[in-house]
């Protein structure tokens, strides 16, 4: 067996255990279960599993089941590539410590109250390119979106007034019924937890992705995730 065979039989064999974690199975039930039936579990509930890397550990997974299974005259019939176990690698590091939100993309957040004047809070946008803020409501932290603005702005402009020292929790009521426009997550919240996030109908009016020490309203932000960082995500996540 070669050095390049060994290491990668030892890297999936720790991908093995961190796949039968993920789906939430002990040790002596795991050993019962397929690789890819773990696998196909893990991927339901951790979203570390999804997409690229489910992709690399099914190839992984039939490589392994050749070398282990197959033999010619007592020899291997096929040896892995390079950049396939360095990629395997790559994986179960960020598998045992993915990469949090907070290391990218921290922030100090600036929060607006309700009493605050509306002429404030678009010269602060307008000053920072900015589409949306944070209002502290009652102990809680919203958003004030482009979207609560707009709409705002075309009620009061249909009667030809606008008043910007209107306050920012008039403004709010504008918000639209029902929208999700902001989410909170602990400060375990790793890249991929975010990136899942913004996935899927039920996030599509999702605008910003904050995180706390524990992910409740109440507490201050420490970071802040938009739409408009999905490519940098992307990236990261590479």
């Amino acid at each position: 067996m070669s050095e390049l065979t060994e290491r990668f039989l030892q890297l999936f064999t720790d991908a093995e255990r961190l796949v039968a974690a993920s789906a939430q199975r002990p040790d002596s039930a795991s050993q019962r279960e397929s690789f890819m039936s773990n696998l196909r579990d893990a991927e339901k509930r951790d979203s570390r599993f999804k997409a690229d890397a489910g992709t690399t550990l099914r190839v992984c997974a039939s490589l392994r089941n050749v070398l282990v299974h197959e033999r010619y005259k007592a020899r291997y019939l096929a040896e892995p590539r390079q950049e396939l176990v360095d990629e395997l690698q790559r994986l179960i590091d960020r598998l045992h410590n993915p990469p949090r939100v907070i290391q990218h993309f921290k922030c100090s957040i600036r929060e607006f109250s309700e009493a605050d004047a509306i002429g404030a809070v678009l010269r602060y946008t307008a000053e920072h390119d900015f589409s949306q803020v944070t209002v502290r409501r009652s102990g809680r932290l919203e958003l004030l979106s482009a979207n609560t603005l707009q709409r705002w702005l075309a009620h009061h402009a249909a009667a030809a007034i606008i008043e910007l020292d209107a306050t920012v929790g008039d403004v709010l009521q504008y918000r639209e019924p029902g929208a999700t426009e902001i989410r909170f997550a602990p400060r375990e919240c790793t890249l991929t937890d975010a990136q899942a996030a913004f996935a899927g109908g039920q996030s599509e009016n999702l605008l910003a992705l904050v995180i706390t020490e524990r992910g409740r309203a109440e507490e201050k932000p420490l970071a802040l995730v938009t739409p408009w960082d999905l490519g940098a995500l992307a990236v990261l996540l590479a």
